[in-house]
């Protein structure tokens, strides 16, 4: 009887019953719950920097090409325009708000093959391939997807007497292969980055608030097309097909007479009067988009939240 007695007193005094080792193993899960969850928020928040690191890059090789750009002597390319045309419709002189126009034209034309999109942004005003107004490379990219050309695009040395772009800065992680086995650009998450050119879809009034969201400090009022600021190329009638249609299109190959030009449209510029600036996205730690079309015209509410872009942070 007195050894039972003392079995009992050490098995209350040294051990453990079941209920107490079964709480201690419900709050050492949560707690490891608990850490495991803080290790991800901090991941996230690590991948987070990195991206927005890329997206700074990125967006400081487009700001040295643009102002390059911006720099650049349109005169003689313009001239060329005005010859062509008048070659391609007999007797139609410009006046000088047609030069003024076709000015605006060019200078759209050449931003579009400065940071294409598709493989069409840089076969010129006419849309054809093996014509005078080409990218010089036009040939050399065939059959690059969008991924492909943003890089070639940003790292690729003819951009108005710019050296190439090495992206030394950037980790090793920011640049990955294609299925083609191209250079592409990736965020931390290793989903290609995308470019919006001109992301005018974004001011309609249904994608307007995440419009500002992607692209804090936008203007309050975008009705005004920062290229065309007075509305000299919609108010044209030969370039236009926003307030008017064309008199013609044009063909902008010197010797040929056949008129088979596409004229300035949403479909290959942007949204007329809308405030534009070239935007670069990530898709952020869902690996959602959100954003589809040429100007961003669509939206999805449920992916596009957690995306990161080159304006924020700024």
């Amino acid at each position: 009887m007195q050894a039972t007695r003392t079995s009992r007193a050490l098995a209350r005094s040294g051990g453990f019953t079941l209920v107490e080792l079964l709480v201690v193993m419900v709050i050492i899960a949560i707690l490891a719950g608990l850490g495991i969850g803080l290790l991800g928020t901090s991941g996230t928040q690590a991948r987070v920097a990195q991206t927005q690191t890329t997206l700074k890059y990125m967006d400081a090789i487009m700001g040295q090409r643009t102002e390059a750009f911006r720099a650049t002597d349109l005169t003689k390319i313009v001239e060329q325009f005005e010859k062509a045309y008048e070659a391609a419709n007999m007797g139609a002189a410009f006046t000088a708000q047609d030069r003024k126009a076709a000015e605006i034209l060019v200078r759209k034309n050449l931003f579009r093959q400065l940071f294409p999109t598709k493989i069409e942004d840089l076969y010129g005003m006419d849309g054809v391939s093996g014509t005078w107004d080409d990218h010089p490379q036009a040939m050399t990219v065939s059959g690059y997807t969008e991924p492909e050309l943003l890089y070639w695009a940003l790292t690729d040395g003819t951009a108005y007497g710019l050296s190439p772009a090495t992206l030394d800065g950037l980790p090793s992680s920011s640049i990955a292969q294609s299925a083609n086995g191209r250079n592409i650009l990736v965020d931390a998450w290793g989903t290609p980055i995308q470019l919006f050119r001109w992301p005018t879809g974004l001011m309609s009034s249904a994608n307007r608030a995440y419009a500002k969201a992607l692209i804090p400090g936008l203007p309050s009022t975008t009705n005004k097309d920062p290229d065309d600021p007075l509305g000299v190329l919609e108010k044209n009638k030969r370039f236009s097909n926003f307030a008017t249609p064309p008199v013609s299109t044009f063909d902008l190959r010197l010797a040929m007479s056949t008129i088979s030009a596409k004229a300035f449209s949403e479909a290959d510029y942007h949204e007329r009067q809308a405030f534009h600036t070239p935007l670069l996205v990530s898709a952020g730690p869902d690996r959602g988009m959100g954003i589809t079309g040429d100007h961003a015209d669509n939206v999805d509410a449920a992916t596009v939240s957690d995306n990161i872009t080159n304006r924020q942070g700024r």
